[in-house]
């Protein structure tokens, strides 16, 4: 085979390759995709990249959905693009809010509900966090929730996370009354496939009951968090939780 033609050959593999990985999310539903969306994008280094790597993988994946006719697979590559603006490594504001608002009022006229949880999900962070107007993060945040409340987690693998992120924000707004609240909730829900969030969310609601001078309680969930994090072999979770317990 000559170099030219090998080279031919290479270049139609890669291309291939780099659509096929994506071929079994297409005409799946939101749980379905979840964990391989997961891996592949939300937590993967991709986010550290820059935007000519990230937005070239991302490609990859949206004309495979919009050569399959995958309409909400096609709206997930939208949510992508605003995570990229909110947490990849050229974070711009302007166009995540920008994406952001036209995702939901998409996902609100088509009635995904899946979408219209998360995308006001990413605004609460996105006006808590990002720029301190507690006002419409709390807004969304509890929009979210109404939303969700009732949702299995069997179609929203994600919930545990989606209610403890209430809950976090209203720990570090300092209303423990809330996250208490909040994150018990997502305490009894089943967890997602992120092991080490319920050893962090166990362990908030230990420092809240220690805060509230409630030792009893504190020390049952701070003693949970060392166990659970003693079962994943987690030296960093197993040195804060004794550090919190006082050992």
């Amino acid at each position: 085979m000559s170099g030219r033609l090998l080279l031919l050959v290479l270049c139609l593999f890669t291309a291939f390759s780099g659509k096929a990985q994506y071929r079994d999310l297409v005409h799946k539903t939101h749980a379905q995709r979840y964990i391989p969306l997961e891996n592949a994008f939300y937590n993967n280094k991709l986010l550290s990249q820059d935007s000519v790597v990230f937005f070239r993988e991302l490609k990859k994946l949206e004309q495979e959905a919009e050569q399959t006719g995958d309409e909400e697979l096609l709206l997930e590559t939208q949510l992508l693009r605003c995570e990229y603006y909110m947490f990849g490594k050229q974070i711009n504001h302007r166009l995540f809010e920008a994406n952001m608002l036209q995702l939901r009022e998409i996902a609100d006229q088509k009635n995904i509900l899946h979408l219209q949880i998360r995308t006001r999900q990413k605004f609460g962070y996105y006006y808590f966090m990002a720029k301190h107007k507690y006002g419409p993060g709390f807004d969304n945040y509890l929009n979210s929730y109404q939303l969700l409340k009732d949702v299995p987690v069997e179609e929203l693998p994600g919930k545990q996370e989606l209610i403890a992120n209430i809950g976090s924000a209203y720990y570090q707004f300092g209303d423990n009354v809330n996250a208490r609240k909040f994150l018990t909730e997502a305490f009894k829900t089943p967890p997602s496939y992120k092991k080490r969030l319920p050893i962090n969310l166990t362990n908030t609601l230990g420092l809240i009951f220690r805060e509230e001078k409630k030792f009893d309680s504190a020390e049952f969930y701070l003693w949970k968090t060392y166990g659970m994090a003693e079962q994943l072999h987690d030296s960093t979770w197993m040195g804060i939780a004794a550090g919190n317990i006082g050992c």
